[in-house]
C-alpha cells in the first residue's frame, strides 16, 4: 500500500504478510480477498485435527520517503518484508536484551526437562535448533536484502563472545563478535568478492581476508570509514 500525505508530500508505504503454522510448520492456507467500499481483507481457510493449535501471525512493515539511504519507500517495505524472519524474530531485535531472558527460558524446558522425560527422546532438537538460530541471528541482526549482507551487531550483555560461521555465495565465513569488535574471516579463497552492510555503511569484502570492525564509538566509525 502507498499513500502520500497531502501538505508535505511525503509518501509512506506499508507491506504486510499474514502467515499460519501449526507446531512451528507453516501451512500453504487458502486466501479469499474481500474488498468493500474503505475496506480490504483477506478470509484464511485451514484444516485443524482436534488439540492443534494454530498460529497467526501477520508482520507489517513501514518507509517513508525521508527515509535514509532508500531508493524507493515502496520497494524496501516489500523487501523487508521478504527478508524478515518470524515473529520472535523481529520482536527479539526490537528489545534485544529482553530477547536473552527469553532465550534462557526456551532453554530451560529442555535442560530441566519440564515434560518429564522427553528430553531423552529427542523430541525439543527443533526448539533447541530454533533458540540457537534465534540467538545468531539477533546478536549478530543479520539478513539479506538485495546484493547485501547486512550485519548489525549487538551482543547481549550475558555473553561476552558469540563464534558462527555462515555460507554466502560461495564463502564460508567465520564470524566473531564481542562487546567492541565484529571480526570476519574469509575461509575460500576462490570466491567472488562480496558486499557487506555493517551499521549501515558498506564495504567490499574479498575472499581469504580478515576484516575486523570496530563498534559502538565514534572512533571505530572513523576508522571503519578509512578501511571501506
Amino acid at each position: 500500500m502507498l499513500v502520500r500525505t497531502c501538505q508535505s508530500n511525503i509518501h509512506v508505504a506499508q507491506a504486510a504478510r499474514t502467515q499460519a503454522f501449526i507446531a512451528g510448520k507453516l501451512l500453504g492456507v487458502r486466501r479469499q480477498i474481500i474488498e468493500e467500499p474503505g475496506y480490504i481483507g483477506q478470509e484464511l481457510k485451514v484444516e485443524l485435527k482436534q488439540g492443534e493449535t494454530l498460529v497467526l501471525e501477520k508482520l507489517a512493515t513501514f518507509y517513508t520517503s525521508r527515509d535514509h539511504a532508500i531508493s524507493e519507500c515502496s520497494l524496501e517495505a516489500r523487501q523487508a518484508m521478504t527478508h524478515s524472519g518470524r515473529f520472535e524474530v523481529v520482536l527479539a531485535r526490537s528489545d534485544r536484551l529482553r530477547a536473552m531472558n527469553f532465550f534462557a527460558e526456551a532453554l530451560q524446558s529442555d535442560t530441566s526437562d519440564i515434560q518429564q522425560g522427553t528430553t531423552a527422546e529427542g523430541v525439543h532438537l527443533g526448539a533447541m535448533a530454533g533458540s540457537v538460530d534465534l540467538i545468531q541471528r539477533v546478536s549478530t541482526g543479520i539478513e539479506v536484502r538485495g546484493n547485501l549482507l547486512h550485519l548489525n551487531p549487538e551482543l547481549p550483555k550475558e555473553m561476552k563472545r558469540l563464534d558462527l560461521r555462515i555460507r554466502y555465495r560461495r564463502h564460508s565465513l567465520d564470524l566473531r563478535l564481542t562487546r567492541d569488535s565484529l571480526t570476519i574471516r574469509g575461509r575460500d579463497g576462490a570466491a567472488a568478492p562480496i558486499s557487506l552492510c555493517i551499521d549501515n555503511k558498506v564495504y567490499k569484502f574479498v575472499s581469504g581476508t580478515t576484516r575486523t570492525f570496530r563498534l559502538n564509538d565514534k572512533e571505530a566509525a572513523e576508522k571503519n570509514e578509512e578501511n571501506r
